[in-house]
């Protein structure tokens, strides 16, 4: 009676924590003959403490595992627990999951926190080993009670979206697909091998983007993992889309929230119930050089400069270069731009009857729109304009900036996002156009 109240004790007030629990996957049906109960096979560390005698064996067919008082299952091992010298315990086991919801609020807090806490139970009988390993004494009924800590993804915060990405489905609907490519740490003791064929919606703003299911089976292994997904781009807001699409295209920081459905996260059941509404959020860093590359003026410098001297306002003919960052085609329908150079307003360009195709990945001009120049009477904005004259003789560029709006289509949806692009656009006149035809995206 003494040794086995002795030994609980030991075991109760000894540290345990678990340093890996990986989720391999659900076994075939021929294993195991009672389907109805969802069932994972396991392989998991535990690091006992070094007060207890190291190689004895925990002889027990089932540990039973609470998860905030909720009875989550068992956990069946392969063979007896042995431990090493280091205190640790390494084996395979079998998780009879018995309840899908303690299996779901495991799966959210093991994502949102920091550390969470298992509590293990069972009768068991300890086997310590005497005079080296020649000879063992049996230590029955014994009671194993304890909490057990384990580290947990702190909200896998250490994300990327490498890639977001439009691209085009034949077809009459003009349907476009949306593609991401998500990098993200798992920092846990926890790692699942298969969760299945996992479902996102993205949100921006709270504005529901699209629906995204991951190419192939998702994994969350400790470490860096790829989460690849694809679905159809059918925003519920145009108007927050546009911001989406400006912040992109001018570079900014863009925050998408991915979160699993409340049903169907998984095509498993059992993950299903484990990633629902799980919240993945990623910062997405667009297009930093801006999307128009250049700008072609239709002028003869010596006539330009006279021209703008007696009259202070003229038009010139005028061509944008713009870049399309995504595979889909754009088609841009109209523009609004002020045009800026050294921070001095040289005119706008505003032009409402474009039918300019950009198609995935390149780029294009638009056809000639009119460009009024304007010194609006003041002094700085004339000699702001002869300068730029100047330059773009000295060196068959000049540097200007933008700020304005464009119209573009994308599949079935027509945007204008407002846009501003800082002085890294080549003005070039058609005299000498090589400059921009040879400037790169």
């Amino acid at each position: 009676v003494i040794l086995p109240v002795t030994v609980s004790i030991l075991i109760v007030f000894a540290p345990l924590t678990i340093v890996n629990f990986e989720m391999l996957g659900l076994p075939t049906s021929t294993m195991y003959k009672d389907v109805s109960i969802p069932t994972l096979r396991v392989m998991s560390t535990m690091s006992m403490s070094k007060t207890l005698p190291p190689n004895i064996k925990v002889n027990t067919r089932e540990l039973t595992i609470l998860y905030k008082r909720i009875d989550l299952g068992v956990l069946v091992p392969d063979v007896p627990l042995d431990t090493t010298t280091t205190g640790n315990v390494t084996f395979n086991s079998s998780l009879q999951v018995k309840s899908t919801e303690g299996f779901h609020q495991l799966g959210q807090d093991l994502v949102r926190q920091d550390t969470v806490t298992l509590h293990l139970q069972s009768w068991s009988s300890i086997s310590l080993p005497l005079l080296g390993f020649s000879a063992q004494v049996s230590i029955p009924f014994v009671y194993i009670s304890k909490d057990i800590e384990m580290k947990a993804c702190s909200g896998l915060n250490s994300m990327h979206l490498e890639v977001f990405d439009l691209s085009d489905i034949p077809g009459p609907q003009k349907d476009v697909r949306l593609h991401m490519r998500v990098v993200l740490f798992n920092p846990s003791a926890v790692s699942v091998l298969n969760l299945g064929h996992a479902r996102f919606n993205v949100y921006f703003r709270d504005s529901f983007v699209t629906a995204l299911e991951s190419d192939g089976d998702m994994q969350l292994l400790e470490g860096s993992n790829t989460l690849v997904a694809n679905g159809l781009f059918r925003p519920a807001d145009v108007n927050l889309t546009e911001v989406l699409i400006s912040d992109f295209i001018e570079g900014n920081a863009v925050i998408i929230d991915a979160i699993a459905p409340a049903n169907g996260a998984s095509d498993v059941p059992l993950f299903s119930a484990f990633l629902a509404g799980m919240t993945l959020q990623a910062k997405l860093r667009g297009i930093p050089a801006g999307v128009i590359v250049a700008g072609l003026m239709d002028f003869d410098p010596l006539t330009t400069i006279a021209d703008l001297i007696l009259y202070g306002k003229l038009e010139i003919d005028s061509q944008i270069r713009l870049y399309n960052p995504f595979k889909a085609l754009v088609t841009v329908t109209a523009v609004q731009f002020l045009i800026y150079y050294k921070d001095v307003e040289l005119g706008y360009a505003d032009s409402k009857s474009l039918n300019v195709p950009v198609y995935g990945n390149s780029s294009a001009y638009t056809q000639k729109m009119t460009m009024v120049v304007d010194t609006k009477g003041n002094k700085s904005n004339e000699e702001a304009i002869i300068h730029a004259i100047e330059d773009t003789l000295e060196k068959g560029y000049c540097k200007i900036s933008l700020r304005g709006a464009f119209t573009i289509t994308l599949g079935q949806y027509t945007y204008a996002p407002p846009y501003e692009q800082p002085a890294n656009i080549l003005g070039c006149s058609f005299l000498n156009r090589k400059p921009c035809d040879d400037a790169k995206p």
